[in-house]
């Protein structure tokens, strides 16, 4: 009856100007529209289709348009349950909370809310997941039913480099990593990663576990190190790192606690030298992906700043070191841009440490051999060329790399030429590098997973 009226209405409005309107109930702002106006019913029907359409591009497909009152009011499809089903059924309700996954209910179903949830699940491979939205009858609200299949799986993987220096005895060697990867470990979307390499002069063993908590990913990692530099001398490094890092939307917080303790020792005369770093860092990582023209590009901003404590203990003192930094990236297929800016302000001396340098790899990304002195201030920047192709079904990745690092008193140069080739799960990266100082480096690097 109320269609047939406004029908009837419409017939004596004048056919030149808008002179009926239609309220738009939304009282969850699921569409920008408080009314609309239209000539006739059949331009009234096609509002109707554009706001519909509206509704399912901004992702509420389970949302609906009623007539209602002579107003048109939107309807929320909402979100009743979660029910997750996987072979960790029986920790269900917990699986539920480490993912964050009850937050949803109640909530009005976006379809990205099934790409957040499929993503969270496809950070361990070996998962299997689907997701089914299930309608309940007599309402607009709907269940969400994940179901996942899974086994614990362990992924072995090699990785071999030997780097030569052409004209010096720097970067001269041979080393491996031997590591598992361990996925679903409780059952609980976690990851267990075990890497080692022992050779006559250098040792490395590294644990890190990570395990989803809520909107944050938790790390803890146990790193060993063992580096022989001469009959007389070798350093030896322990370091246990937390790590909680938070997704807010597009933007990550990083905050992190590592404790490092390194000890100095000179065989020759039997000294012993402890060193404790204490540091807690914070970092705000935005990321953007852009579509330039078809071609897509992604930046990276990260700031940071940080607060450590030395205590050497040789010289029982304890220095008070506030860091900052800022990394500025880009990746496309055909062009890389990396720019790391740090800048350290000891508060207690004049003292510069490794510790804080080498946090920017100064010696180059991709191997390129800079030589900058240590200082409180240092940047780099690395442009990479490349050129991705696939040949008879091998991923080849010919690219030039050319990097510029500087103290802000000295600078030094470099660029690399190099390819990367991949087949299934072996890969080969074979590099030359040279600094306008004169150091040239020879890199060859093999990779395999089981």
């Amino acid at each position: 009856m109320k269609k047939k009226y406004i029908t009837a209405i419409l017939l004596l409005i004048s056919a030149y100007a808008y002179s009926y309107r239609i309220n738009v109930i939304d009282d969850y702002d699921l569409i920008d529209k408080e009314y609309i106006e239209f000539w006739n019913r059949d331009e009234l029907i096609k509002q109707i289709e554009v706001l519909t359409i509206e509704l399912l591009n901004r992702g509420y497909v389970t949302s609906k348009i009623i007539d209602k009152e002579e107003n048109l009011v939107i309807i929320p499809g909402k979100i009743q349950k979660v029910i997750l089903q996987d072979n960790s059924t029986k920790n269900a309700k917990l699986k539920k909370e480490l993912l964050n996954l009850n937050k949803l209910e109640g909530e009005i179903l976006n379809i990205r809310d099934i790409d957040e949830i499929v993503s969270k699940f496809k950070k361990i491979k070996d998962n299997n997941v689907k997701i089914r939205v299930e309608n309940i009858k007599g309402s607009q609200d709907s269940n969400i039913i994940i179901i996942n299949d899974f086994k614990p799986a362990i992924y072995p993987k090699i990785s071999a480099d030997y780097s030569k220096g052409i004209n010096s005895d720097s970067y001269r060697g041979f080393k491996y990593v031997v590591g598992f990867g361990f996925e679903q470990l409780i059952g609980m979307n976690d990851e267990l990663n075990v890497n080692f390499s022992l050779l006559s002069d250098y040792r490395n063993m590294s644990l890190k576990y990570k395990i989803p908590i809520r909107n944050n990913e938790a790390t803890i990692q146990y790193q060993y190190t063992k580096d022989i530099l001469n009959e007389d001398v070798e350093t030896i490094e322990r370091e246990i790192l937390l790590n909680v890092n938070t997704d807010i939307n597009n933007i990550d917080l990083n905050n992190s606690i590592t404790i490092n303790n390194k000890r100095f020792n000179v065989r020759k005369n039997t000294n012993i030298t402890n060193n404790w770093f204490y540091e807690f860092e914070t970092s705000l990582v935005y990321t953007k992906l852009l579509n330039l023209s078809g071609y897509y590009v992604q930046l990276m901003l990260k700031p940071k700043i940080g607060i450590n404590i030395a205590d050497i203990r040789a010289y029982k003192k304890k220095d008070y070191v506030i860091t900052s930094g800022i990394d500025f990236n880009l990746y496309s297929k055909y062009y890389d841009l990396i720019t790391n800016v740090i800048y350290n302000k000891n508060m207690s001396s004049d003292s510069v440490y490794d510790r804080y340098t080498r946090k920017l790899n100064i010696y180059g990304i991709d191997n390129i051999p800079l030589s900058i002195a240590k200082t409180d201030k240092l940047i780099v920047m690395n442009n990479k060329l490349k050129y991705p192709m696939t040949i008879n079904k091998i991923n080849v990745i010919p690219y030039i790399d050319v990097a510029l690092g500087s103290n802000f008193k000295e600078y030094s140069t470099g660029m690399s030429i190099g390819s990367k080739f991949k087949y299934k799960q072996t890969s080969i990266n074979l590099e030359y590098s040279r600094s306008n100082k004169g150091n040239s480096v020879l890199n060859l690097n093999l990779g395999f997973e089981f």
